[in-house]
């Protein structure tokens, strides 16, 4: 009977190690997972409490030592367990369709890891498309502006179905300014050197005819003498300056005024935010309306260090234009004090970053929660540019220590102009 009641107790002892060991750390462990999602992070936190949690339990007699060894065991296995089969990357698949439910094909769909890192590539015929060897965890699947946020949940998930629906309307191409082609500056004039004669007026040839001699030796008449006139044209001198040509005004090029509500720019190219999360940075951007002015950018920050709004230039050549002009508003109480904005030029895109040869900076002030618009002379910007061709990104920045660490900025009508 003794024998039967001290394997009860020794039963017991263990069942309470297990919970104090077991339990309270690994409830912790999920709860920390689900909101950070940083599994190194919240294993150990959780073995860290595991361990108060064994000196407090054996320290106050609660259970025995023999007990508190059999659940330490429990929890190396677990762990070791859970290193063996907690999958490293997933596999994200899915299938776009649009409002109708039919696939929709070779539409671009990107895909942002946890970390922040991009991944692009396009659906097939059937609108399925597919990412492999992503690591796990939560992430952003991004298809023309609209944005799914997804994640693993269960330990043994290694693929991941992520079907998502589009509105085409959204998608259309934006419709690009038509620039009228002007000659390149300083085309030479071609100088036609065409000599001028002198215009002459034909004299009559006199004619030393003899005059026949006549007995009354008839004087012999004079001949006319018709007076010659010559005309001469005066021709300018060589290194007479030419006038310089006028070149035709260009129009405005507008990069983008968000009125299609959606993240492609006037020049059909992207437009998206930047932000290291694991760094503890956030950059929110939505699509808004706003009155009288069709839809705007509204850019939400929350940051330690930077975030930056970027918009591709496409390659574009701004060797006309002379000056950025864009409109802006802060809302809420915290109004940025400054903003960075950068022009890149000679860019080359990897699958998860861009590369330029160049970069060029202003600091923008005086931002207000009225919309007021600011001009940039591009010659502002600071080191200058060897050239403003091939130009590749167009950055707002937000830095902690100018910008503050958190506020809303609304943009509109970014254009380039004369």
């Amino acid at each position: 009977m003794n024998n039967n009641n001290n394997r009860g107790k020794a039963i017991i002892e263990i069942v309470k190690a297990i919970g104090a060991v077991l339990g309270v750390p690994l409830a912790l462990f999920a709860v920390i997972t689900n909101f950070v999602d940083k599994p190194i992070t919240a294993l150990i936190v959780a073995i860290g409490l595991a361990v108060l949690m064994s000196i407090w339990v054996v320290y106050s007699g609660w259970t025995s030592t023999m007990g508190m060894a059999f659940a330490w065991l429990g929890l190396i296995v677990i762990v070791l367990a859970g290193f063996v089969l907690w999958p490293k990357t997933i596999m994200v698949e899915g299938i776009i369709r649009n409002t109708s439910g039919n696939p929709v094909s070779n539409v671009k769909v990107v895909f942002f890891d946890r970390s922040g890192k991009r991944y692009e590539t396009s659906t097939d015929v059937e609108g399925h498309y597919e990412f492999t060897d992503v690591p796990n965890g939560r992430y952003q699947v991004e298809v023309n502006s609209m944005k799914v946020e997804g994640g693993t949940e269960g330990i043994l998930v290694r693929r991941v179905q992520q079907n998502i629906t589009i509105n085409l309307s959204t998608a259309s191409p934006v419709p690009t300014d038509t620039l009228t082609p002007i000659p390149p500056p300083h085309t030479p004039i071609p100088l036609t050197d065409t000599p001028v004669p002198p215009t002459y007026t034909p004299i009559p040839k006199l004619t030393d005819t003899p005059t026949p001699k006549s007995p009354t030796d008839t004087p012999v008449p004079q001949p006319t003498v018709i007076a010659e006139t010559v005309t001469n044209t005066p021709i300018p001198p060589a290194d007479t300056p030419l006038p310089t040509p006028t070149l035709p005004p260009m129009p405005p090029l507008v990069v983008a005024d968000f009125d299609s509500c959606a993240g492609v720019s006037n020049l059909q190219g992207l437009m998206g935010a930047a932000y290291n999360k694991e760094a503890g940075d956030f950059l929110l951007e939505s699509y808004t309306p706003e009155q009288g002015a069709g839809c705007v950018v509204r850019l939400e920050y929350q940051i330690k260090n930077w975030s930056g709004f970027w918009l591709k230039l496409e390659e574009i050549d701004l060797t006309l234009y002379r000056y950025l002009t864009f409109n802006i508003r802060a809302d809420g109480p915290h109004i940025p004090g400054e903003m960075k904005i950068e022009l890149k030029r000679a860019c080359t895109q990897t699958h998860d970053q861009t590369t330029c040869a160049e970069t060029a900076k202003y600091f923008a002030n005086s931002i207000t929660d009225s919309w007021q618009p600011i001009p940039i002379n591009l010659s502002e910007f600071t080191p200058p540019l060897s050239s403003f061709t091939e130009m590749g990104e167009l950055v707002f920045v937000f830095d902690a220590n100018l910008s503050g660490t958190e506020g809303v900025v609304y943009l509109d009508n970014i254009v380039f102009s004369q």
